[in-house]
């Protein structure tokens, strides 16, 4: 049981890469009503919930879809190959800054979604689940949140730590991660489909 949870908290946490957000809440938490705890909170919660639903709904919609386990590993391994591109290439963007009420709800979007529960987490969520008991995955996923929130809470002292050069270098190292993650599932799936043949 600690290997799976161990297996799909290091799974979730290179693909939803909490450190990438680090320097986009930095600059809104100063300004969100509630300050940086609320945010963090919000932002942990929400993803929490939202990665819950789909690994308990996840599974059942595909099978009534026709989708099989196969085809969902290759095209999560495409999905997430794409994203991990976007995050070896790209780090951080700039942002403009925003007033406190166009700010309402950022905890929830675009921060926990798409940022943090994003595509890429949601299609690995709804694998993991169909490869480990459904309580693995819940834990994994509480575990995470708690990453989260503690990684974006303490965004100021991570940032100063870090560096600008820093959390574009580990952007980056954990774009490697997701791309040997991704690369992984998609010959699972091709072997899956080669076997069933």
């Amino acid at each position: 049981m600690l290997e799976g949870i161990l297996y799909c908290t290091v799974a979730l946490f290179v693909i939803i890469d909490p450190f990438a957000s680090v320097p986009l809440f930095h600059i809104v938490s100063s300004e969100y009503p509630g300050g940086a705890k609320r945010l963090a909170w919000e932002a942990s919660l929400y993803t929490f919930i939202i990665l819950v639903v789909f690994s308990f709904l996840g599974g059942p919609l595909f099978d009534y879809l026709g989708v099989s386990m196969e085809s969902l590993k290759i095209a999560g391994g495409a999905l997430l190959f794409s994203i991990a591109l976007g995050l070896m290439k790209e780090g951080e963007k700039p942002f403009r800054r925003m007033s406190p009420p166009e700010l309402e709800g950022f905890g929830v979007v675009p921060l926990a979604t798409p940022m943090l529960a994003g595509p890429g987490a949601i299609s690995t969520t709804i694998i993991l689940s169909r490869e480990f008991p459904l309580y693995v995955v819940i834990l994994s996923l509480l575990v995470q949140s708690l990453l989260i929130f503690v990684i974006l809470y303490f965004s100021s002292a991570i940032t100063r730590f870090l560096g600008e050069k820093g959390s574009r270098a580990m952007t980056r190292i954990l774009g490697l991660i997701t791309a040997s993650i991704a690369v992984q599932f998609m010959v699972d799936g091709l072997k899956g489909i080669i076997q069933s043949s």
